[in-house]
């Protein structure tokens, strides 16, 4: 598994593979069966390789834990009626950062999140995830299996995207097309997991980095090829149980580059952004 993770630059996380992702953590069925697609020799071997890894910090962990508790106390329950997956940005909604008090950066993003989200929400994120970091995570008992949602959202792909260019240069069309295949490989995962919900796939949010001194031009096309593509993927399944939605509207500027207003770091929605997404999920979750 290791070495297949290696060979995409998805490994995880070690001294050597960390860098952008903790820069970023820190600054703060339907008609076509998915299972009966054609899949290219170079898709066959991308998810041979993009297999579910756990990260090895105790304070990751431990997140992993309380949440898979947090499931498992559902279960014996009512469940969840809408659920939502991802990294830091879903992360921020408990003002945590892998684990850690966060609130002086993420109290008006808690204060959202217990304002609007309806009863019966859960949100689990774990800043500094990949892709493969989630998929391990729905696989060892934080999925939405037994829960009975009503709906399910998923973001996932900014630290793939951070970690990538530095293993692939910038090379957007090569990093967008990984990033999607993860994304996809989560998607797959709460599909089987929980056939009777809606899957909503929000796409990944513009990002400029400031902490990487960064433009949103580094950064932008291979966002914008991920999402180009996982909204494709969406389309092609014809299914109404799953969905694709685009919340970075909001976040950029019109002339282009991300709304700091919004994003103050250029990564992390916070205060009104908080707001703004919440809602825009939650709109999607309940339509």
């Amino acid at each position: 598994m290791r070495r297949g993770v290696q060979a995409l630059g998805l490994r995880p996380l070690g001294l050597r593979a960390c860098w952008a992702v903790l820069l970023l953590a820190f600054c703060w069925s339907g008609r076509k069966s998915h299972a009966a697609q054609v899949l290219s020799e170079e898709d066959a071997r991308l998810l041979r390789l993009l297999e579910p890894a756990p990260r090895p910090e105790s304070a990751w962990l431990d997140v992993h834990e309380k949440l898979a508790e947090e499931v498992a106390a559902a279960q014996r329950a009512d469940g969840f009626d809408y659920m939502l997956y991802g990294d830091s940005i879903m992360e921020a909604f408990r003002a945590q950062s892998v684990g850690w008090d966060a609130s002086d950066r993420y109290s008006g993003n808690l204060e959202a999140w217990r304002r609007l989200a309806p009863p019966k929400s859960h949100v689990a994120g774990i800043a500094g995830d990949q892709a493969v970091h989630l998929l391990w995570r729905l696989q060892n008992g934080e999925g939405p299996r037994g829960l009975n949602p009503k709906s399910v959202s998923v973001m996932i792909g900014t630290n793939d995207v951070a970690h990538l260019s530095s293993m692939h240069g910038y090379n957007a069309s090569r990093i967008g097309h990984i990033v999607a295949m993860g994304a996809q490989q989560c998607v797959r995962e709460l599909q089987r997991q929980a056939p009777q919900a809606t899957v909503v796939v929000l796409a990944l949010l513009p990002m400029e980095p400031l902490m990487l001194h960064a433009p949103q031009s580094m950064f932008g096309p291979m966002v914008e090829a991920a999402n180009a593509e996982l909204k494709q993927y969406v389309a092609a399944q014809g299914s109404e149980r799953l969905k694709f939605k685009d919340c970075g509207g909001a976040f950029k500027q019109p002339a282009g580059g991300v709304n700091f207003e919004l994003m103050e770091d250029g990564v992390h929605p916070r205060g009104r952004g908080a707001e703004v997404l919440l809602q825009c999920i939650l709109g999607a979750l309940r339509s």
